[in-house]
């Protein structure tokens, strides 16, 4: 117990023992000046600005902090402070707000990218345009929108284009996952938004711009419009060695009209993340599946293509896919010193006291059994793989439905404790056998994710997995629902898994969880066995 505790005691301790600084200079208004930034051991970030060329020697730095480490804060706060400290002296007149924010935004990321281990490679560029054509949208009082191609060509090439202000957007797992254009059109502003994640992983995605339609949101005017996302901005994606994947690192940021924004790939150290579970029901250290669980799995998008679902099914989702990602997974199980393995029940016993069993279907030469319940919770190691069959999500309702189809190679390691019988009597010999078991593990699951929020999602899941165990040293054996003396003898069984998740997020680089899982034989719930887990995600190849 003490051993577990220090573990998870190293995995809380913060990755930063040191403040991180970083220097910027920029010109505003023919006039230079140095912003420099130093990150805290509390996250926060400490700002100094001053003009690079005094103009009297009294002039000293200005000093401000910036307690919550997030874009919009920092480009806020470093606008307000700079008109604060020079508004007056920089420009003949007043500097615009989004100009300020603009230069806050920039020395952010570049912060950033200074910070970092510099493994990040580019991803590639985003653009947004400075004016979109656009038309207008017959479907705003029907329940079903309609994609209609508006690139250049189009009759509404004699309309004026509207000017482009900003776009706010969050990319998330190679998609544009939201997006916010605010377009000026016969001078008022309007909001347009996504209907569902516009991919951005491959060539397929951005060929699929031009039939991607962003609608503007109502306001007092009463006209509604529509407009390519081709026309709204271009993701130029950066050719590597060996890269057939162009999605960037998760991010959220904006742009204005006109603007570009270079987007990069996870750093090396992020690109592999574990979570170390405990079991609450393990801690009694006779509970096996398990003191200590680690899982890690990476996402690896196949087709990130997603399209509108046809009418009748529209207020249930709005976008459908299809083979969207694979991920490889690990599990390691019950790394503690107690019960790491599996002990054999006795078949001999069995036979001794048959109550109302034919045991004569029992294989002669054989002394030891178990279930495949029994295998699949003592299981320390599993390999495999999931593959994405069907993808649904509707932004409106917060979800995203996911059907996989998946395959394990599952080890259990196994202890015999071996007997003989004399006269009808059994005694233990003092011998001991240990040795593994290999399973194979095949099966579909459907998954239901909700993303209220990016601080905290909620995930309910069942899976239905079809076991088989390779192995020839014992009886696996299976009870009656109704009774639970009369066995039979499989060759394979189906369990069920479901499972409730839980993550909050604690900060950039963290997140805790909360798991509950409920196993058992699909064709007897009496066989059965929980998990009532907590959490914490760590990075495999280390933190900056």
């Amino acid at each position: 117990m003490k051993k577990v505790l220090l573990l998870l005691s190293m995995v809380l301790i913060s990755e930063y023992g040191f403040s991180q600084t970083y220097s910027q200079t920029f010109i505003l208004c023919d006039k230079s000046y140095t912003v420099s930034t130093a990150i805290q051991l509390d996250k926060s970030i400490n700002v100094s600005l001053i003009k690079s060329i005094k103009l009297n020697p009294s002039d000293t730095a200005r000093t401000y902090t910036v307690k919550n480490p997030a874009l919009d804060d920092f480009a806020k706060t470093f606008s307000e402070s700079f008109s604060t400290y020079f508004g007056d002296s920089a420009c003949r007149t007043p500097v615009k707000t989004e100009e300020l924010q603009g230069i806050g935004r920039n020395i952010f990321f570049n912060m950033l990218r200074a910070n970092t281990d510099n493994t990040a490679p580019e991803a590639g560029v985003l653009k947004l345009y400075s004016t979109a054509r656009y038309e207008e949208d017959t479907t705003v009082n029907t329940s079903h929108p309609i994609h209609k191609d508006t690139t250049p060509g189009k009759k509404n090439d004699t309309v004026a284009p509207g000017k482009i202000i900003k776009m706010i957007f969050e990319v998330k797992d190679g998609y544009l996952e939201n997006i916010k254009v605010y377009i000026n059109i016969k001078d008022i502003e309007y909001i347009f938004t996504n209907l569902y994640g516009i991919g951005i992983s491959n060539v397929k995605n951005i060929k699929a711009f031009p039939q991607t339609c962003l609608y503007s949101l109502p306001n007092a005017t009463g006209k509604a419009y529509k407009v390519s996302a081709a026309n709204v901005f271009n993701y130029d994606y950066a050719i590597d060695l060996n890269r057939r994947d162009y999605s960037p690192q998760d991010i959220r940021s904006q742009l204005n009209g006109g603007e570009t924004l270079t987007l990069y790939k996870d750093e090396t150290s992020k690109l592999f993340e574990a979570q170390i579970y405990t079991d609450f029901l393990g801690l009694n250290e006779n509970k096996p599946n398990g003191l200590i669980q680690v899982e890690a799995s990476k996402k690896i998008n196949i087709s990130t293509v997603q399209k509108l679902v046809p009418r009748p099914f529209f207020l249930l989702a709005h976008s459908i896919g299809s083979f969207q990602y694979i991920s490889p997974n690990i599990t390691l199980s019950k790394i503690e010193q107690h019960r790491r393995s599996l002990v054999l029940s006795d078949l001999d016993s069995l036979r001794l006291n048959p109550g109302g069993n034919d045991t004569t279907k029992l294989n002669s030469n054989l002394h030891r059994y178990t279930t495949l319940l029994n295998l699949y919770q003592y299981q320390t190691f599993s390999a495999g793989v999931d593959l994405n069959l069907i993808t649904f999500a509707n932004h409106d309702l917060k979800y995203t439905f996911y059907l996989n189809l998946g395959a394990k190679l599952g080890l259990t390691s196994v202890t015999d404790s071996l007997t003989k019988i004399n006269d009808n009597v059994i005694t233990k010999t003092g011998l001991i056998s240990n040795y593994t078991v290999t399973t194979l593990q095949w099966y579909p699951s459907v998954s239901m994710l909700f993303s209220p929020e990016g601080r905290f999602n909620f995930v309910l899941s069942d899976k239905v997995m079809h076991i088989r165990a390779y192995n020839s040293k014992f009886e696996q054996l299976s009870f009656d629902k109704l009774n639970n003396k009369k066995f039979t003898i499989p060759t394979h069984s189906w369990l069920n898994i479901f499972e409730m998740l839980m993550t909050v997020r604690v900060n950039a680089d963290s997140k805790l969880f909360g798991r509950l899982r409920y196993n058992y034989e699909l064709k007897n719930m009496n066989e059965n066995f929980a998990q009532v887990q907590v959490g914490y995600s760590t990075y495999i190849l280390g933190r900056r």
